[in-house]
């Protein structure tokens, strides 16, 4: 279903006005949940077989999930919990400001210790903010960590500002972080008849489109010649697509 989608896609592309945008819906799953994605796709014809496509997308559902979707335990071990809770994101030109508060919870864990007879060390809440960055490479989302911001509370906060030790806790909630980013990177798939036209998928990026709002963009070129827009009539056809 999805493959006859992508090529009635390109049909309409490939038929329509250069410059014409071409407006649809598409809708995707994050973690089990389906959410409605308006798009539009804006051609240009960079020479005489090859169009440049900008795809655009408004990601309104998914903002409104984002806090929910990235709350979690991001890291867990026997002397460490550390949980983030997201209460905000926003976008701000090409990059994601997350902000919300970091839970730190240190035990004192040696070989023999176990969950159970682990000893407290630290419990402390912070504020955080957060800047991600995102980008297209080889076809898949790819985000990275821009700066980390935290701000523990109270007077167990005020020493850890004096000794250095934010900084540092810093530095390593942005390496887990980045490494939580890596494992969860999603990639475009299209449809293996989209060969026959060498698509390429060669950037993309986050959006602001207005108040903060989230949006995505993402870049790809495409070859059109006599020979595959033939071939694409026939898959259509033989799909009952071209039909009334």
């Amino acid at each position: 279903m999805i493959r006859l989608f992508f090529l009635g896609l390109v049909f309409a592309c490939a038929t329509s006005a250069m410059g014409d945008p071409v407006r649809f819906v598409e809708i995707t799953e994050i973690e089990d949940q389906p959410f409605t994605i308006p798009m539009t796709i804006e051609m240009e014809a960079a020479t005489s077989s090859k169009v440049v496509l900008k795809l655009a997308g408004d990601l309104t559902e998914v903002h409104a999930a984002l806090p929910a979707l990235l709350s979690r335990v991001i890291d867990a071990r026997c002397d460490r919990e550390i949980a983030l809770a997201v209460s905000e994101a926003r976008a701000i030109k090409q990059t994601l400001r997350l902000r919300g508060q970091l839970q730190a919870t240190l035990w004192r864990c040696d070989d023999n210790s176990t969950i159970a007879t682990r000893l407290p060390r630290l419990n402390q809440t912070a504020d955080i903010e957060t800047v991600l960055s995102g980008r297209m490479i080889n076809g898949c989302l790819v985000m990275r960590v821009v700066s980390t911001d935290l701000d523990f509370d109270g007077f167990t906060g005020a020493i850890l500002d004096v000794t250095g030790l934010t900084r540092r806790f810093n530095r390593r909630l942005e390496e887990r972080l980045d490494k939580t980013l890596r494992d969860r990177q999603s990639c475009i798939s299209l449809p293996e008849e989209f060969e026959a036209f060498d698509t390429q998928i060669t950037g993309g990026r986050f959006l602001d489109i207005g108040d903060g709002a989230i949006g995505a963009e993402i870049d790809a070129t495409m070859e059109i010649t006599a020979a595959n827009f033939i071939e694409l009539i026939h898959i259509l056809g033989q799909a009952g697509k071209l039909g009334d």
